[in-house]
């Protein structure tokens, strides 16, 4: 819910959504983005060479069917959007954004994310990754990110890779962020929010719990 509300205003987006349940943002007509379900540039199953837009919309909801939702198909996805930043993410930024990143890591796209954190952002690809175990996220995606929204984590050793990712936060009472101050209960829909600043300095702040309805 946070994600799609958060993506609602981008004119230029890609989803890879490998569970098939993204909530559409209800601001996106049915004319402006499309739903895909086999890899860009895939033509009677021969790779085509790289055309920008493939799909044909700027929005894309990429839910691929097997085999392509595993494996080397989903590097080669993430291959794919890293040449379309080289090709024209300067002119054209865009938003890609991984619903299950854990499970794109474990996959085996490891080295392909960890591409996109370390060089996208200066190619105009805009990396986001959602994910219920952040321990599976590679640490150059985490260590790359300038902004993280801390839902309930329920095992002790991800808040404490959390901790140790972000290093030490002062809060406003004169103490450091330790992790029970991310601990929030599963029922609260708290969140917090952890980001970068000028300097690189990280700052923490609690936010209101947010609707699921």
């Amino acid at each position: 819910m946070l994600a799609s509300a958060l993506i609602a205003g981008y004119p230029r987006v890609i989803i890879l959504d490998i569970k098939y349940d993204f909530p559409i943002p209800k601001s996106w007509d049915k004319d402006t983005y499309r739903i895909a379900s086999t890899p860009p540039g895939l033509k009677q199953g021969i790779l085509d060479r790289l055309k920008p837009d493939p799909w044909g919309r700027s929005r894309v909801i990429y839910r691929p069917k097997p085999p392509y939702d595993s494996g080397a198909w989903i590097t080669y996805f993430l291959d794919w959007c890293f040449r379309k930043g080289r090709a024209q993410g300067k002119k054209k930024p865009f938003i890609l954004y991984l619903d299950e990143g854990g499970w794109t890591a474990y996959s085996g796209a490891k080295l392909a994310m960890s591409r996109l954190a370390i060089a996208g952002r200066s190619l105009g690809i805009g990396l986001w990754i959602a994910s219920q175990r952040p321990r599976g996220i590679p640490v150059e995606v985490r260590s790359e990110a300038w902004r993280m929204y801390i839902f309930y984590l329920r095992n002790r050793k991800d808040r404490i890779e959390i901790m140790d990712n972000i290093g030490e936060i002062w809060l406003t009472d004169d103490r450091l962020l330790d992790e029970y101050d991310i601990a929030q209960t599963p029922e609260s829909y708290e969140f917090a929010e952890i980001r970068r600043v000028e300097g690189g300095r990280m700052v923490y702040r609690l936010m209101p719990p947010i609707s699921m309805k």
